[in-house]
């Protein structure tokens, strides 16, 4: 096979990919996540609670068109694949054609590129901004261009704008001006220039935390660093989750990357561990003193596939190309119909309550139950436990004001307030909250069942959902 025919079979791949995708967006409830994001989008301001606010503004464009699932994973559908191609292209033009395929074969293998196209997630317009900075740097040092650095400067803020985790992105920037330059260059006009662009780019994030007590920018820091003991089995569960996310192909030469010699690394290379390293320090060492989630490093992970296809191309250079492609393809086939046994929970030895989508199933019907209650008593407020079921009810459940019952502050505290003393609510309890009813019903002097519902996959019972009407609150 020559280089065009393998092209052509990533380029087959990545068909196969958006359109099994396709499918899962339509069938797939809502995630939490998506569902708060949703409301970024109804909800617009200059920035939020816990993100910046690109999510949510690109998600508006599509709210013009509908308010269906589908049309809500259209831009995930849409920037998932462009990153694919993007990546390739870069590769390509920084290595070579093949070391582009093989990224592109390794990128696909991994079964959070699979989510990458379905979910919207922050994660996403922060990676293509973040490409765009790897771009312009580049250009920058090389041709020394004003354009390059205005570029540069409009992808951070554009990187700003989508998640605040872009910080290590103007480390990168000021390291590899520094190392790959000079001390002067980062004292240019040039430079400034960019500097004052991406300022001014992330001025919405910056004028909403200044007239909301700079909210965001403490719950960032008390959400990484609020726990003082130090744990080093959670950096265990990270690494166990990178792995799980990634994929063992991707996971296992990423450590190669790490220990090959400094002395053979190009101007590329160093590039690359550049825009990387900070991005996957800060989440180690966040995992630390709490929880991270696998796609937190997703922005380190993509910059480093050049060179973990640098790595596969120099250790097994004498392996024929076909048995990347035979390799890569055998492990798409067997991570997508892993992928999409679960999603769509396909296993007939689930028991009541282990389905892998019992967390999805039943929110919508759940939150028309509690909008149908709220009508009938004339009581307009919706308890929820926390802000991630509180997400998905208050989607489905608008124009209803939902409340958080939970102690922490979030952006339900911002959008509906908390609920007053002798305030009455329709409170939803899911299968998951019902253990735990005491805490939620004894925050009122009075709180009686108003209905139940279940939800089933054949004879295995997936979730519950209990409404309650609730008076008198007391705290």
């Amino acid at each position: 096979m020559t280089i065009r025919n393998y092209n052509y079979y990533f380029i087959a791949l990545i068909g196969c990919l958006l359109l099994t995708n396709a499918w899962l967006a339509i069938t797939l409830p809502l995630t939490a996540d998506e569902a708060h994001y949703a409301l970024y989008a109804k909800y617009l301001d200059w920035s939020y609670f816990d993100h910046p606010p690109m999510v949510g503004w690109l998600q508006s464009i599509t709210l013009q068109f509908g308010e269906s699932n589908v049309l809500l994973r259209i831009l995930p559908w849409l920037l998932g694949g462009t990153i694919y191609v993007t990546l390739w292209l870069i590769t390509k033009h920084w290595y070579n054609e093949r070391q582009a395929i093989i990224v592109a074969f390794i990128f696909i293998t991994s079964p959070l590129a699979k989510l990458l196209t379905i979910i919207w997630l922050p994660e996403l317009p922060l990676l293509m901004s973040g490409i765009g900075v790897l771009f312009f740097t580049r250009r920058a040092l090389i041709a020394d261009k004003f354009r390059d650095y205005i570029g540069l400067g409009i992808c951070l803020g554009l990187a700003g704008l989508s998640k605040y985790t872009a910080v290590t992105l103007a480390v990168s920037v000021i390291g590899i001006f520094y190392f790959e330059g000079s001390l002067r260059r980062l004292f240019m006009p040039k430079m400034w220039l960019t500097g004052m662009v991406a300022a001014f780019m992330i001025t919405p994030i910056l004028y909403w935390n200044w007239s909301h007590d700079w909210v965001s920018f403490s719950y960032q820091i008390n959400h990484g660093t609020g726990n003082e003991k130090t744990d080093w089995m959670n950096v265990l569960r990270m690494q166990l989750g990178q792995l799980i996310a990634y994929g063992p192909f991707i996971y296992g030469l990423l450590w190669l990357v790490f220990i090959s010699p400094i002395s053979r690394r190009t101007q590329e290379d160093r590039i690359l561990l550049w825009f990387s390293v900070p991005i996957l320090a800060l989440f180690s060492l966040a995992a630390l003193k709490g929880r991270t989630l696998p796609h937190w490093t997703l922005l380190g992970i993509v910059f480093l596939l050049p060179l973990i296809a640098k790595e596969a191309h120099l250790r097994w250079s004498g392996i024929k190309f076909k048995w990347y492609s035979g390799i890569a393809g055998a492990m798409t086939l067997g991570i997508w119909i892993a992928v999409h046994s679960i999603l769509v929970g396909w296993n007939p030895g689930f028991k009541d309550f282990s389905h892998p989508l019992k967390d999805f199933i039943g929110w919508s019907e759940a939150a028309e139950e509690a909008r149908n209650l709220a009508d009938k008593t004339g009581i307009d407020t919706i308890a929820i436990p926390n802000w991630s079921n509180a997400s998905r009810v208050s989607w489905y459940a608008r124009p209803n004001k939902v409340v958080v019952l939970d102690d922490r502050y979030d952006q339900f505290d911002l959008w509906f307030g908390t609920l007053s003393k002798g305030e009455s609510a329709v409170l939803i309890l899911s299968a998951s909250e019902l253990n735990g009813k005491t805490q939620y019903v004894s925050q009122f002097n009075n709180c009686t069942k108003a209905n139940y519902l279940e939800f089933r996959d054949g004879p295995t019972l997936v979730n519950t959902f209990t409404s309650f009407i609730c008076t008198d609150y007391k705290i």
